[in-house]
């Protein structure tokens, strides 16, 4: 995992061999420092294909209360929480985790969801164990240019069906 900044200086990014895990702008066009909340500059950004995934189940369900996340990156995805949702994060890397919740890297968590908890440990062992249901289970945990098999077993997929409420959803990125 490698926090760098792009060459112009305006963007913050977590690298994870030829995978982007996320990106926060710190500069803005001018060079003065971005200020105000952060905003999701890569898969979670408003209007895209995710965060709009995210609000067309918040509206037909009539609102989220419960929220799980498998993959944590650069906790950008925490920017689409509404206020009295609760989100939980599921992350195996310390590291990452790490980065995450270090305000001098990202400050995503920081700002928009800064009472999760971030659970360490495989998604697929943390989430079955977790206690209660979930409106939405978002699954992000893939890393580099690999996708953890293990995470899209059936029995997997089964397990995360059980911890989803009544009409809950699975969101696959």
């Amino acid at each position: 995992n490698k926090v760098v900044e792009t060459l112009d200086g305006r963007f913050r990014l977590l690298i994870h061999g030829m995978t982007l895990h996320g990106a926060e702008r710190i500069r803005n066009d001018d060079g003065t420092l971005a200020i105000g909340p952060p905003e999701p500059t890569t898969y979670y950004y408003s209007g895209g294909a995710l965060a709009d995934g995210i609000d067309a189940i918040r509206q037909a369900r009539g609102g989220l209360k419960r929220v799980a996340v498998a993959g944590l990156g650069t906790g950008s995805i925490a920017c689409q929480r509404q206020p009295g949702e609760e989100w939980s994060f599921y992350e195996i890397d310390r590291e990452v985790a790490k980065i995450a919740a270090d305000v001098t890297k990202f400050r995503f968590l920081a700002t928009c969801a800064p009472d999760a908890p971030i659970v360490i440990g495989d998604a697929r062992l943390t989430l079955a164990a977790a206690s209660g249901t979930f409106d939405l289970i978002i699954l992000d945990a893939f890393s580099s240019d690999a996708v953890p098999v293990h995470l899209l077993t059936r029995e997997a997929i089964a397990s995360y069906f059980e911890r989803l409420a009544p009409g809950g959803v699975l969101l696959f990125h």
